[in-house]
């Protein structure tokens, strides 16, 4: 799994969803990337907008100390949680 902030574990639910009901889903987040260049991000904008994807661009500071939070409190206390499963029956 991805270690920067990308959680791919939700496409298999959007697809079907997609395919089964029908439904038009728009995906809105980060795309993985900080474009260098307005260019490059214009780029970007138009491919993931031709899939119903439309990318968000937090500045690349804020994003590193968002995922040291994620990394550093957030996911340590969540996991443990998330892997006994009783929690959540």
């Amino acid at each position: 799994a991805p270690t920067d902030g990308r959680n791919f574990a939700f496409l298999p639910l959007i697809q079907e969803i997609k395919e089964k009901k029908k439904f038009k889903v728009v995906n809105i987040g980060w795309p993985g990337v900080h474009p260098e260049t307005e260019k490059d991000k214009r780029e970007i904008e138009k491919l993931l907008a031709a899939n119903d994807m439309i990318p968000v661009w937090p500045p690349r500071k804020e994003f590193e100390d968002f995922l040291v939070f994620c990394r550093d409190l957030l996911w340590p206390v969540g996991q443990p949680l998330a892997r006994s499963g009783s929690q959540w029956d």
